[in-house]
């Protein structure tokens, strides 16, 4: 396995081995919820920031995932921190931030500036849902829930694309509840379940909260 290979002849730092898989996964959620929500305050209320609301949004996930990333790197057992769903994100989350930096910098073209941001974030968690479903359906655990987080980036990003248009106001509230929900499935699943019925719930939720948004 890649991860195994990694964690054999890649030198990472020791491990205090205080969180687990499942809370390394509620940290998760938790972080891409506040940074959502936090996200779709500042562009409601550009004024609160003294800063560009770019640059402040930009800044709050540059925190929110190096805290992350720091616990996942010095906190977890290695089958946690070199597992392959955990690279897999920290590959898509690296060239993610890579192409928001280029653009806030100057370096993208100016028409392609305007997907540098939300839209590229929502791309990355398209596929990193769909391959983690993938992981998880090879390994034994149902990955319903990823796959449907997965369909539903989809069509928010359908919907910042301007086919929907009149929810783009709203769509960060969308993100904060899709984008954690299979995180928290997953690191809760005595409470709040996991599998095809939970996928379903997800999309029933996700559903009511557009429709809120709407009306």
């Amino acid at each position: 396995m890649f991860g195994e290979f990694l964690s054999s002849h890649l030198e990472a730092p020791a491990s205090t081995y205080r969180v687990g898989r499942r809370r390394l996964l509620g940290l998760g959620a938790f972080a891409l919820a506040t940074g959502w929500a936090l996200t779709e305050a500042i562009v409601s209320f550009p004024g609160a920031v003294p800063i560009s609301p770019t640059t402040a949004a930009v800044g709050l996930w540059a925190v929110l995932f190096a805290a992350v990333g720091a616990v996942a790197l010095t906190q977890t057992p290695d089958y946690v921190r070199f597992s392959q769903p955990l690279l897999l994100w920290a590959v898509l989350n690296t060239v993610a931030f890579l192409v928001t930096g280029a653009a806030v910098l100057g370096y993208l073209p100016a028409g392609l500036v305007v997907y540098a941001y939300w839209h590229v974030w929502v791309l990355v968690a398209v596929i990193g849902f769909a391959a983690t479903g993938v992981l998880l359906e090879r390994s034994g655990p149902s990955g319903q829930h990823y796959f449907t987080a997965a369909g539903l980036e989809v069509s928010l990003l359908f919907i910042g694309l301007g086919a929907f248009p009149e929810l783009v106001p709203g769509l960060y509230l969308l993100l904060a509840f899709v984008h954690p929900t299979p995180l928290a499935l997953d690191a809760y699943p005595g409470d709040l379940g996991a599998g095809p019925d939970a996928a379903i719930q997800l999309a029933l939720y996700a559903t009511g909260l557009g429709l809120v948004l709407v009306l």
